[in-house]
């Protein structure tokens, strides 16, 4: 085997002949046939391969800084998004509500009592009420829906396509899967029964209302609700 041949083998991806393979890397580095010359060829087969380990690298890279991203937008704590990601999305949702004329709401709720949960029954069973929580906001809602914590024991949905009364009987719903919450103290079985009940905000968007705005009306109605008695909702 000449020296020429070998070179041509060694360039050759699995599964191509060696011509199928230098046609590759010709195309690859902008040519329009490897050069006959074997220690310029192996120089360019060479530079090839360091192409395809910067392109791979380059996906990978992308690829990490895609789920960073993700995670930047992730409660840490609960499935749902955070505050920064809600404002964010929220302001999507205007934009389309705006140019499609339609409906679009937000509910804000906040669990009842929190602190007496945490000083109670501890840190650690408050974290629980918090998942268990975000859970059943996350089962029953749409996907299209925007479900975030908003801090501490609050949340936050956005419903697009909903009017303020469908956000409210959706409300009134989640309100009753939250009350039905039963947890014992530490998980023991004769342990303090801790249950949880949640006050909710129901507010609807109106053309050129800002995010801002629609949000301090879900959260001056949720403050509203709670201030009554709690375990309760109001809208605006």
């Amino acid at each position: 085997m000449s020296d020429r041949d070998a070179d041509a083998g060694k360039s050759s991806p699995a599964g191509a002949g060696p011509g199928e393979g230098q046609d590759r890397i010709a195309r690859m580095l902008g040519l329009e046939t490897l050069p006959a010359e074997p220690k310029l060829r192996a120089a360019l087969c060479a530079l090839s391969d360091e192409v395809v380990c910067l392109h791979a690298e380059r996906a990978r890279l992308r690829r990490q800084l895609q789920k960073s991203l993700q995670l930047a937008d992730r409660d840490t704590l609960c499935p749902v998004l955070n505050r920064r990601a809600f404002r964010r999305e929220l302001k999507r949702e205007i934009a389309r509500a705006a140019r499609f004329g339609s409906p679009l709401s937000v509910t804000y709720l906040d669990l009842d009592g929190f602190k007496a949960v945490n000083d109670d029954f501890g840190h650690a069973a408050g974290d629980a009420v918090l998942e268990r929580v975000a859970g059943i906001l996350v089962d029953n809602t749409r996907e299209t829906d925007i479900v975030a914590r908003i801090g501490g024991d609050e949340f936050a949905i956005a419903l697009p396509h909903a009017t303020a009364d469908d956000a409210a009987r959706h409300a009134e719903r989640l309100a009753g899967r939250i009350d039905r919450i039963r947890m014992r103290d530490g998980g023991a079985a004769d342990g303090p029964v801790l249950r949880v009940s949640v006050s909710c905000g129901v507010a609807g968007w109106q053309p050129d209302m800002e995010a801002e705005s629609l949000i301090s009306r879900a959260d001056a109605a949720m403050y509203a609700a709670r201030a009554s008695s709690g375990n309760d909702l109001k809208r605006t």
